[in-house]
């Protein structure tokens, strides 16, 4: 722990002290609050990143249904507490807003993709289970004594099979 500490301390002294030069070499005077700011942002900016990716690799570990449930709350805490834990002199909140707007963003795209990937699985099922129902409509197998009962049990079992194969998908209706 305290090897992490002295490098982010190397770092932000190396920030320190290129802020330091550059104000030298430019001959205006070096302002301790200015190369504060500047590994403030540094710094604030890591830690978003951070956040972030430790965001998008967890959802993405994530099970289908579980994207959608209480993981999202789980990595979501996570990710602020990575963010908080990294960041320094974020006193007017604004990192921490780009990454609740960030982690929004991630939420949408990932919500996005498994309500997309689910309605295609979903539609294949049912153009596979209904594949059998049209050809008998389109021969007009149904037309004759006792096809209504015969279509409406067809109809009935492609349900149950549809519901069996489709079970846990987010767009099951």
């Amino acid at each position: 722990i305290h090897s992490n500490v002295i490098l982010f301390d190397l770092a932000g002294l190396g920030i320190l002290v290129e802020t330091y030069v550059e104000a030298l070499n430019s001959g205006k005077r070096p302002c301790v609050e200015s190369a504060v700011e500047r590994l403030a942002h540094k710094e604030n900016s890591a830690a978003v990143n951070q956040a972030l990716e430790y965001y998008t690799r967890e959802m993405s570990r994530s099970p289908v249904t579980e994207v959608l449930s209480i993981h999202n709350t789980e990595h979501f805490k996570k990710a602020v507490q990575i963010f908080l834990r990294h960041s320094m002199k974020d006193e007017q909140y604004t990192y921490l807003s780009k990454l609740m707007v960030a982690l929004g963003d991630k939420y949408k795209a990932l919500h996005h993709a498994v309500e997309s990937k689910s309605e295609e699985r979903c539609t294949s099922v049912l153009e596979e289970l209904q594949s059998g129902l049209k050809e008998k409509l389109d021969s007009a197998h149904y037309i004759r004594a006792g096809g209504y009962e015969e279509f409406t049990a067809d109809l009935e079992d492609i349900v149950r099979q549809y519901n069996i194969q489709v079970e846990g998908e987010v767009q099951t209706s």
